[in-house]
């Protein structure tokens, strides 16, 4: 199969994501398709099995011309010299005790001169994963990621980038940092390439193997752009990229953060080099778990129907499956503070979206910024539901904006794509693609807004005072 003709060129971003692969087709302005497939089998087999199935659901492909990767990170795959393929996911504990360690053992000042960010409490970044599977798989020979597996499955070639390896890459060297990977002395690492070249624009990795295209029906001669982890690829969808940009992305658990031009030396949460400039954000553990949990008790659908908050309506804390940032306590759990004899199932459903929302604020305030944002852009699944969205623009006090495209991490694969194929910078297609669908104003009611922030006052308090509790959970 030939190439096709520059004007009718279309581009491809593919998110390995946690439950499933989606798939966005784009042309040169505009998005033209989305497809989903959810995984059978959490394996590099189901993986695989997934994307092409998901790719045949895309239709005809003659006219790709390039595609691009995304993947979930913290998931590791493990070679062994057997020949067996062992599979650590982003979910598992494995870690805990190396990671105490390494905290232990390194300073500060170490982390950021080797890998350009303090190194955060979390079991899933490579120093404490590859300490450990050098401890419980003596026999691993290699290991890799999810999207270096998917990469070598397309083009023949494990390749990785610095960005899904945060954490263990010197983002200055685009490669990984030879003073912990002496220390960890761990199995062979994919060879790492640098996204972008020194003009920003993103860099080719690989082609697609002949076999793959006779399969997928890709024409011959396909590129694949190495992409960056889920979380960056969404924030470029999103069309985050400047200092200043604000964002908010929705899911299972929230991201809430900033980009910055200078890095953030002193933080409660997690900081560290984005692109062309720094990013610094908190991610909560259960904003779409505690909505869902609302939504089934409480039995509504949207937040439009219990949007008033009234005198009974009691405080939330969503910490039904632990917290993450900024409390880091995964025995939080959750709880209602001030139900009263007037209390309502609305009410109820209320507090519940009022507290996700608080969860997020509580983020902002610990950031310390010196002014408030003077906009926050939402993706992920709960942006589609306005009145949340409303809520949270008058608990910040600042516009806040929806996008068309909710997946956002497909989309950022994408564009990466479109921009390496036409030589833009890797921000060249944010006005083409990311496209506002909707911006919610703060109400003009500042006794409303006063009100918003009082009840947070009170929910900030509540968890230094109920925290001996938590930690006796199990005599409950």
């Amino acid at each position: 199969m030939t190439k096709p003709d520059s004007d009718k060129n279309e581009y491809l971003g593919i998110d390995m994501g946690s439950s499933s692969v989606k798939i966005i087709r784009i042309s040169n302005d505009r998005v033209l398709q989305l497809e989903r497939e959810k995984y059978k089998e959490i394996s590099p087999v189901g993986w695989w099995n997934a994307l092409l199935i998901a790719l045949r659901k895309m239709g005809s492909l003659e006219n790709i011309e390039a595609i691009a990767l995304s993947s979930q990170v913290g998931t590791y795959i493990i070679d062994t010299a057997d020949g067996r393929q062992e599979v650590l996911l982003w979910s598992d504990a494995a870690g805990t005790e190396e990671l105490e360690t390494v905290r232990r053992k390194y300073s500060k000042e170490q982390f950021i001169d080797n890998i350009r960010m303090d190194h955060p409490d979390l079991v899933s970044y490579p120093i404490p994963r590859l300490l450990y599977i050098r401890k419980k798989y003596p026999k691993a020979v290699a290991v890799c990621q999810l999207k270096d597996y998917i990469c070598e499955k397309l083009t023949g070639e494990r390749v990785t980038d610095e960005w899904s390896w945060r954490g263990l890459s010197d983002t200055e060297t685009d490669s990984y940092n030879d003073f912990f990977v002496k220390e960890i002395n761990p199995p062979l690492l994919p060879p790492m390439r640098p996204i972008q070249d020194k003009n920003g624009v993103p860099t080719i990795c690989g082609i697609i193997k002949p076999e793959v295209a006779l399969e997928t029906g890709l024409p011959i001669g396909t590129k694949l752009f190495c992409g960056m982890n889920d979380f960056f690829c969404g924030l470029l969808g999103m069309g985050i990229f400047h200092g200043g940009d604000c964002f908010d992305i929705t899911g299972t658990s929230e991201h809430f953060g900033c980009i910055s031009d200078t890095p953030v030396s002193d933080s409660k949460l997690i900081a560290g080099p984005y692109l062309n400039g720094y990013v610094h954000y908190g991610v909560t553990a259960s904003s779409g778990t505690s909505i869902d949990f609302g939504r089934r008790v409480f039995e509504q659908t949207e937040f439009d129907d219990c949007c008033q908050l009234s005198d009974s309506t009691p405080i939330f804390l969503p910490y039904i499956g632990g917290e993450r940032a900024p409390i880091f306590d995964p025995d939080a759990m959750g709880v209602f503070f001030g139900i009263k004899p007037g209390t309502t199932k609305a009410d109820m459903s209320r507090s519940v979206y009022e507290g996700v929302a608080f969860s997020i604020y509580h983020i902002f305030k610990t950031m310390e910024m010196t002014s408030e944002p003077k906009y926050i852009v939402t993706g992920g699944g709960a942006s589609v539901n306005r009145g949340l969205n409303q809520l949270k623009a008058d608990l910040f006090g600042c516009r806040l904006r929806s996008l068309k495209e909710k997946e956002t991490s497909a989309l950022g694969a994408a564009m990466i794509a479109w921009c390496g194929c036409n030589g833009s910078k890797v921000d060249g297609a944010i006005e083409r693609f990311c496209v506002t669908e909707d911006e919610y104003i703060p109400t003009m009611d500042k006794n409303y807004r006063s009100k918003l922030l009082y009840r947070f006052s009170i929910y900030k308090k509540l968890y230094p005072v109920l925290r001996p509790v938590f930690h006796e959970k199990e005599n409950i």
